[in-house]
């Protein structure tokens, strides 16, 4: 699931690919505190800017979230996602000449992304919680406590039964080991903006 939108909790949570917003969005949906809420999701991975365009008057006042990640761990989860796409998909020809043609491919690409280009509508930021992907079961925990807040109620009555996961499934790679000089700053460059925001390093 790319995104969910439950109105009346006037909350927006904005996937983008590759940073751990499948494991959320299975949290949110299972969480008690959107029981009985009419959730609208989204199977493909929309921008903010597009998000605000569906919803329209009511965009401004919600609560909007998303997970980002390390971009270098990030840049090594989306090659190893690419080499298992279908054939026809823009990312799997260059997946399948390795790590680093594929990082030189996508990072010079006009299809590629960053998440600047996710998190701004005419160029301002405008998500209000950041989940890292490195510390996803705080940054849940704490995401839960504003949305309840914001709603006027109180966590300790629910019975919820989610488990927030400790991390996202998968296996763990050590993603330092797939970079050269020259690739690391290939992500250095097209991530430069988010990497001093979020105060990143390789």
């Amino acid at each position: 699931m790319a995104g969910i939108y439950a109105e009346d909790r006037g909350f927006l949570f904005m996937h983008i690919p590759k940073t751990g917003g499948t494991s959320v969005s299975h949290v949110l949906q299972n969480h008690m505190l959107f029981k009985g809420s009419e959730l609208k999701m989204h199977t493909d991975h929309k921008t903010l800017l597009q998000w605000s365009k569906i919803i329209g008057n009511k965009f401004n006042k919600l609560f909007k979230v998303t997970c980002i990640r390390n971009p270098f761990a990030f840049m090594v989860s989306l090659y190893n996602f690419a080499r298992y796409l279908q054939p026809e998909s823009i990312w799997y020809e260059s997946s399948r000449k390795g790590f680093n043609y594929f990082t030189e491919y996508f990072c010079s690409s006009k299809e590629s992304f960053n998440y600047m280009d996710y998190i701004q509508v005419d160029n301002k930021i405008c998500v209000d919680f950041f989940i890292r992907l490195e510390n996803l079961k705080e940054d849940l925990e704490e995401m839960f406590r504003e949305i309840a807040n914001r709603n006027l109620i109180s966590l300790d009555t629910l019975q919820n039964t989610e488990t927030i996961p400790i991390m996202v499934k998968g296996k763990t790679v050590n993603y330092r080991s797939y970079y050269d000089e020259a690739t690391a700053e290939l992500v250095q460059n097209k991530f430069k903006k988010e990497i001093e925001l979020f105060k990143y390093n390789f």
